[in-house]
């Protein structure tokens, strides 16, 4: 079940990126359900057809059904990149950083139609809106407390590649908690290289951040507002538009 507000963003000016998570937490039922839940990128490029073909084959091009085995139903011979865990050491996570290779639906070439990583924790389900940020994707998984009559859990915030779903090449944490973000910001797990880190876990379940400037505002279940430093958004102008 999507029970998720979706983000999305223009992919190259050819369709849309829709990123979303799974999973549910309503009732008393969903305290004890311990399915694996995932984060999933699919990039729907319906207005490459309408701009090609016009809305009449384009509204035929649809993805239609997104079936458990990760599979488009019009679309069944493509596929979606898988990341995985490559580590966790404490509170932190690194995930894989597999390449994608993009499908084209102009030449019909290439394989990966988005992304998707399964949540490692058993409850972890995402069912915060997805953040966005100079392409880096925000996402919060919530795993709620076995007690109903407990309030609260635990959350793990996320900080991945959007086009991918992988690990960011540069430093999103302050890892080393030296008030500032740079290459030194990397965990070693052996026998990988100092990566940098994807996730960082957190004791009570957080929700959707507010960004001022260089910090997220992380507000949580416990009353509490965490301020967690990220990179900074480059300034200047980011386009133009030339107008004939």
């Amino acid at each position: 079940m999507l029970d998720c507000a979706k983000s999305t963003f223009a992919s190259g000016g050819k369709g849309l990126m829709v990123i979303f998570g799974t999973g549910k937490y309503l009732n008393t039922d969903d305290f004890d359900d311990i399915s694996v839940q995932s984060f999933y990128g699919v990039w729907d490029w319906g207005d490459i057809w309408e701009n090609k073909s016009g809305y009449t084959v384009a509204k035929t091009k649809s993805l239609e059904i997104f079936a458990a085995n990760r599979k488009l139903s019009k679309v069944t011979d493509k596929s979606l990149l898988q990341q995985t865990i490559a580590g966790q050491s404490g509170n932190w996570v690194v995930l894989s950083n597999n390449v994608v290779d993009w499908f084209d639906p102009d030449a019909n070439t290439g394989e990966h139609m988005g992304w998707y990583f399964d949540l490692p924790g058993a409850g972890e389900r995402g069912i915060r809106e997805v953040s966005l940020r100079m392409g880096t994707a925000i996402l919060i998984s919530t795993t709620p407390s076995s007690t109903p009559c407990e309030a609260g859990g635990s959350s793990v915030l996320y900080q991945v590649n959007s086009c991918s779903g992988g690990r960011t090449d540069e430093p999103q944490f302050d890892y080393n908690s030296d008030k500032k973000i740079d290459n030194k910001d990397t965990i070693k797990l052996s026998p990988l290289p100092p990566l940098p880190p994807t996730g960082k876990k957190f004791d009570q379940i957080l929700f959707e951040p507010i960004e001022i400037g260089d910090l997220l505002y992380l507000p949580d279940s416990e009353g509490n507002i965490n301020p967690m430093l990220v990179p900074n958004n480059p300034t200047g102008m980011f386009f133009w538009r030339i107008i004939d």
